[in-house]
């Protein structure tokens, strides 16, 4: 992948399966998760929706591999419970609600491939509910793109850009600006991203990346790059350094 397909990619799995092998599986993680939470209340009070839950306490080492593949067998059973109602009623509704279950799963699954299968059940839920029928039209694909392409604008905001890593100068790291990234980071209320473009520049920061980035309009998330380089977490080294079953008739 070069630097201007990444800039312009509209198919996340690629993305993240390039820059997924030179870091820990945390971000990865957040990603699937953040596709999930695009859509979860179709999953509201259901163990699907403490699955995600799980799964982001895991990314950040608050949960064990066994509460998280706990997590994700709940999931399951929940994608489950709703297709059996889908099929007993034939309600469009509880199938919705099956394929966003599914993708609750795949985010709480271990590997790679499987956390990549959330975004993409994410994107089929999003599709199945915007056209009100279960038929793959023109017009689901066309809806199943564009979500597709608002999550690799996520996949942008938590990996950066690989072909120009950014390094923090130590002195940036204020106290405020730890606050505000803290405080987003936890709420998961990204809204004082300018706040923290200006606290970063008062600090003597002068990376345009850094913040532009914090006064765009985003999409920002749980693992956003400038929050994580704020608080100290994952390094994504540069880009130029050294089969699961899924949920019943949903398409790849």
């Amino acid at each position: 992948m070069t630097e201007n397909e990444w800039q312009t990619c509209e198919g996340p799995a690629r993305m993240v399966a390039f820059v997924a092998g030179r870091g820990r599986a945390r971000k990865p993680r957040l990603f699937a998760s953040a596709c999930c939470l695009r859509h979860d209340h179709w999953v509201e009070e259901t163990p699907a929706a403490e699955a995600l839950e799980v799964a982001l306490a895991f990314a950040d080492g608050r949960a064990s591999t066994e509460q998280l593949g706990s997590a994700a067998r709940a999931a399951s059973a929940s994608a489950n419970h709703f297709y059996a109602t889908y099929r007993e009623t034939g309600q469009l509704e509880p199938y919705f609600a099956h394929v966003a279950a599914s993708a609750c799963e795949k985010a709480a699954a271990e590997r790679l491939p499987e956390l990549l299968r959330a975004a993409v059940y994410a994107a089929q839920v999003h599709a199945y509910s915007m056209c009100e029928s279960l038929d793959i039209s023109d017009r689901w694909r066309e809806y199943r793109a564009r979500e597709a392409a608002d999550q690799a604008a996520v996949a942008r905001d938590i990996f950066g850009n690989p072909f120009r890593p950014v390094t923090l100068t130590p002195a940036w790291r204020t106290g405020t600006a730890i606050a505000l990234a803290q405080a987003m980071y936890d709420s998961r209320d990204f809204g004082a991203m300018p706040i923290l473009a200006d606290a970063l520049q008062d600090a003597g920061c002068t990376n345009d990346a850094m913040l532009d980035h914090c006064r765009g309009q985003g999409p920002h998330v749980r693992g956003c790059w400038v929050v994580d380089l704020v608080l100290g977490k994952d390094y994504i080294p540069p880009a130029n350094s050294g089969s699961d079953a899924g949920p019943r008739h949903v398409h790849s």
